[in-house]
């Protein structure tokens, strides 16, 4: 398990080197070859602390978020023709010199009317205005009668990092929606290792290891769109007020969006990082361990998460609430896991 200090001011512990750079390499290998003349099984934490990440993960596969711009209120009937507020982002966000992200996706412009008890009564008024707007954000709108009111929707970059990593090992934490960042990441991981170690068949690394998932936010994806019309049916766009506070129709119908969404998240979480990570871990001989359950607000259903892995594992806190055990127990029993 790399790590780094979780007391950096008192300077108690030297930095170690860059998490699988060569001297780290190395390390593992000679780890690796006094396990195998032990007879002893290795594991490996696929990152420097948590969450999966590092010094190698490009914008287009780092942890992204929803973002919107200010609300602009147009009255019509009239011909709108203005430049959109870019959204608001992280100052963590990676920048080009322009000052935006160096990644992003435009994802909608909608329009709905501006309601005072922020109710929208009929979800055929929510307008999507998307192919009214140019690539540079200026859209043109003609108006109808009444007040209404549009935001732009990008998703871009979080600019989370690891948790606690060594301090020459510091990255940006990977997509876990889009399996191309997880598919990416463990190939990188396991290719570094390959290219110190050679095969690893038959030698005394036998698993990678996930720590649990804590990042939180509006979890988005640049395909999230996409993925939510394939697994629950209908397009999400005329729904996104909902993330600005708004109800559409009422209680019910916007708790079931809810449900949706976060359906959604799991099911991606699972599929595109667990079960993907699995998959990929196992081509090269290896087995999945992972806290894939939390603990923390995961966004997730613990149980589906810890059957995608070949080990489930928790996390034990003495005297804490966040103390996963009976779940974890739960998900071997229930997907006939013996570890």
């Amino acid at each position: 398990f790399d790590v780094g200090e979780r007391f950096p001011e008192l300077n108690k512990i030297p930095s170690g080197p860059a998490f699988l750079g060569k001297e780290s390499c190395e390390a593992i290998h000679y780890a690796i070859d006094e396990a195998n003349r032990l007879g002893l099984g290795l594991g490996l934490v696929t990152s420097s602390s948590w969450n999966a990440g590092g010094t190698w993960v490009k914008p287009e596969h780092a942890n992204m978020a929803l973002f919107f711009s200010e609300k602009v209120v147009v009255k019509g009937p009239v011909r709108f023709s203005e430049r959109l507020p870019f959204p608001s982002f992280p100052d963590k966000t990676p920048k080009n010199i322009n000052g935006l992200p160096v990644f992003y996706k435009d994802i909608a412009v909608i329009a709905y009317p501006n309601t005072k008890d922020s109710v929208i009564k009929d979800i055929s008024l929510v307008k999507n205005l998307s192919s009214e707007m140019s690539q540079d954000g200026f859209l043109k709108w003609d108006v109808p009668e009444g007040e209404w009111v549009v935001v732009r929707f990008i998703c871009t970059n979080t600019g989370k990092l690891l948790h606690m990593p060594g301090v020459n090992s510091q990255g940006l934490v990977i997509d876990h929606f889009n399996p191309a960042a997880t598919e990416m990441h463990f190939r990188t991981v396991i290719e570094k290792l390959q290219s110190e170690i050679g095969s690893l068949d038959n030698s005394a690394l036998q698993y990678l290891y996930l720590c649990s998932y804590e990042v939180w936010g509006i979890s988005w994806t640049p395909n999230f769109q996409q993925e939510f019309l394939n697994r629950r049916g209908y397009n999400i766009d005329p729904y996104l007020p909902v993330f600005l506070g708004l109800k559409i129709k009422n209680d019910d119908v916007t708790e079931r969006f809810n449900y949706d969404f976060k359906k959604t998240v799991c099911d991606l979480i699972v599929d595109a990082h667990y079960k993907n990570a699995t998959k990929i871990s196992n081509k090269y001989g290896l087995q999945l361990c992972a806290e894939s359950g939390g603990p923390g607000p995961v966004p997730v259903d613990a149980l589906k998460a810890l059957g995608a892995l070949d080990i489930p594992r928790g996390e034990f806190w003495y005297g804490s609430p966040m103390s996963l055990v009976k779940e974890i127990a739960s998900a071997a029993h229930i997907y006939g896991k013996k570890l």
